[in-house]
């Protein structure tokens, strides 16, 4: 689900002047607390399995299984450079295949949405975190 965060003008402002290497640094900086806030709204709110008789898979596996990535995408003509953060599932094969059943559902089962409904509990904390952190780059080097 692309989350476009709009109203930064001062950092972008500011972006601009620095190294590429030095902007993408900042912009990580407020991304990764960010996507902290995520992971744990999804750690609360994962289902757990019951653990595998032969200890394979573990009861809670999901919780220890999200994680989150970030990519820099290559700016179109006319576009500037966009931070992309995933949060989800490591794929560690059984975590993902069991987190996409519980998430998504199958032909014979409902999904619950965990991952959905953790996304929707804690959107605002997410965004209010990372714009935090980038006003806070911004008073740092607007007043130098």
């Amino acid at each position: 689900m692309p989350i476009n965060v709009l109203g930064l003008d001062e950092l972008s402002e500011l972006l601009t002047h620095q190294s590429a290497r030095t902007a993408k640094r900042w912009l990580l900086s407020c991304a990764a607390p960010a996507a902290e806030v995520v992971i744990e709204a999804g750690s609360q709110n994962a289902p757990v399995a019951p653990a595998d008789t032969r200890g394979e898979h573990p009861a809670g596996m999901l919780k220890a299984s999200l994680d989150y990535q970030t990519r820099f995408d290559k700016p179109q003509q006319g576009e500037d450079t966009r931070l992309v953060v995933k949060i989800g599932l490591r794929n560690d094969g059984a975590s993902m295949w069991y987190g996409s059943l519980q998430e998504f559902g199958a032909r014979s089962r409902q999904g619950v949405h965990w991952l959905g409904r953790a996304w929707e509990s804690c959107k605002d904390q997410c965004l209010f975190v990372f714009t935090d952190k980038a006003q806070a780059i911004v008073d740092k080097f607007s007043d130098k």
